[in-house]
C-alpha cells in the first residue's frame, strides 16, 4: 500500500464530514473525545469571526454553529458581487464578478476560481469537550 492509500484510509477513519461539527456532537462527552472534524469555521480564526459569533449570540441568543456562518459568507459574497454588476443585474453577470472577488469572511479568505471557492477547510478535535483548531 502506498502512503497515499494510507493516509485516505486515515483521513476516511478519522475524519467526519462537515455535518459532524456541530455542538450536539460534544453531548456525547467521553465517547466523542479525541474526534477530528472538518469544518468551514471557528471563532478563533479571525477578529472578524469572534464579532460575527458576538452579533449572532446578541441577535439569536445561542452560539452559531458552522453552517450559520457559511451562509453569512455566502449571502456577503452575492450581495459584493451583486453590488460590482454594471447595469442590470442577470445571473451570468453575478458570476462572472464572483470570479473576481477575493472575500475575506468569517470563515476564512475564498477566491473562486471558475465560481469554485479556493477557501482551505478546518480540522478541529474535539479535547477537554470543546473543538479545538488543529494547526
Amino acid at each position: 500500500m502506498s502512503r497515499n492509500q494510507i493516509m485516505d484510509v486515515v483521513i476516511s477513519s478519522y475524519l467526519e464530514e462537515t455535518g459532524a461539527y456541530a455542538p450536539a456532537l460534544l453531548d456525547y462527552g467521553k465517547a466523542v473525545e479525541g474526534i477530528y472534524v472538518q469544518g468551514e469555521f471557528d471563532v478563533n480564526v479571525s477578529d472578524k469571526a469572534k464579532k460575527f459569533v458576538e452579533a449572532f449570540e446578541a441577535e439569536y441568543d445561542y452560539e452559531p454553529v458552522n453552517w450559520a456562518a457559511s451562509a453569512y459568507d455566502s449571502a456577503c459574497i452575492l450581495i459584493e458581487a451583486m453590488k460590482n454588476v454594471d447595469g442590470e443585474i442577470t445571473r451570468d453577470k453575478i458570476n462572472e464578478q464572483i470570479k473576481e472577488i477575493t472575500y475575506e469572511g468569517v470563515c476564512g479568505t475564498y477566491h473562486f476560481d471558475n465560481c469554485d471557492s479556493s477557501k482551505a477547510e478546518l480540522i478541529l478535535q474535539i479535547k477537554d469537550g470543546a473543538f479545538t483548531l488543529v494547526e
